[in-house]
């Protein structure tokens, strides 16, 4: 699927318009671990997006960065300023 984000060569995050259809099932099932039987649902895979990227980043290059926002601006300033951990 071409989109804005593949055709200009950026790696970003799917937006709303961008996103295939989902076909959403619910189980209904009472969790006893959450509040009144709630579970979250949507937190497990927004979580893992940034630690991966950042990885990505400290493999591709062997520089750790431990902030965000982490543009590709910012890490080849930083890398030709020998900042980040190495």
């Amino acid at each position: 699927m071409e989109t804005e984000s593949t055709a200009r060569g950026v790696n970003k995050l799917f937006t709303a318009p961008e996103m295939p259809e989902v076909d959403v099932r619910w189980v209904e099932t009472a969790d006893p671990e959450g509040p009144f039987g709630a579970k979250g649902i949507g937190e497990a895979p927004a979580i893992c997006i940034a630690p991966a990227v950042v990885n990505a980043v400290y493999q591709a290059t062997g520089r750790r960065f431990r902030s965000l926002p982490l543009r590709p601006e910012r890490v080849a300033l930083e890398l030709a300023r020998g900042e980040g951990e190495e």
